[in-house]
């Protein structure tokens, strides 16, 4: 039986589809159960109508706390393997994250645009830039009570010096580090999918693995 995953987004939904993109060609050998978003507008469920992908609704208009016992409520309902973080832009709360790993054997993935642990939360490719760091990338970690605070599954870097030397742009920075980021999550689901589909376990690897790019 092949891992079962779903993935959660806020907007155009670019790595989903990556993801979803993978699972088609075969790179991931897992079944997507549903898309869900915090944003009815978010332009990536219009990908995922297109493609027949479930999407779950979460009400965060009504509270966090609401939004989050329908997600749980669909877990329960549809037991998933792997809840993948893409571009979800709201903050897990402690309980619903420790619900997932405690009761449902469910861990969370994220992908973060920046070499974790420097440069947690937002803005990363300008402070990247601002403070001249030598290197830029992103991270898959998984997902615990602290904001980007997880334990770190994999990482795809670029030289950032060498690119300051062409007066690289935020906006630019942040369009290659997005190309690094449709690479290195669909990568790090496949590894996870095969060892699950192998009964080899049911958590991502730990492992860090760290791949250079661009």
């Amino acid at each position: 039986m092949n891992a079962k995953i779903a993935i959660m987004i806020s907007g155009g939904g670019s790595n989903m589809q990556a993801i979803h993109q993978a699972i088609i060609s075969g790179q991931i050998v897992a079944d997507l159960l549903w898309v869900s978003s915090d944003n009815p507008q978010a332009k990536g469920l219009a990908y995922a109508r297109q493609h027949m992908i479930p999407i779950l609704a979460l009400p965060y208009d009504k509270g966090r706390a609401e939004a989050e016992e329908i997600l749980l409520q669909q877990i329960a309902h549809q037991p998933i393997d792997l809840l993948c973080l893409a571009g979800f832009m709201r903050i897990l709360s402690p309980d619903f994250v420790a619900m997932c790993r405690d009761k449902y054997r469910v861990p969370i993935i994220n992908i973060h645009p920046s070499l974790l642990p420097k440069l947690k939360g937002l803005n990363t490719h300008s402070r990247a830039l601002q403070e001249k760091h030598a290197e830029h990338g992103c991270t898959v970690h998984l997902v615990n009570e602290a904001l980007d605070d997880g334990a770190i599954l994999a990482q795809y870097s670029l030289n950032l010096a060498e690119k300051m030397q062409e007066n690289i742009t935020a906006d630019e920075l942040a369009k290659q580090v997005l190309a690094l980021e449709h690479q290195l999550y669909p990568r790090v689901i496949a590894e996870f999918a095969e060892k699950f589909n192998a009964g080899k376990g049911d958590l991502p690897s730990q492992n860090v693995k760290k791949y250079v790019g661009l």
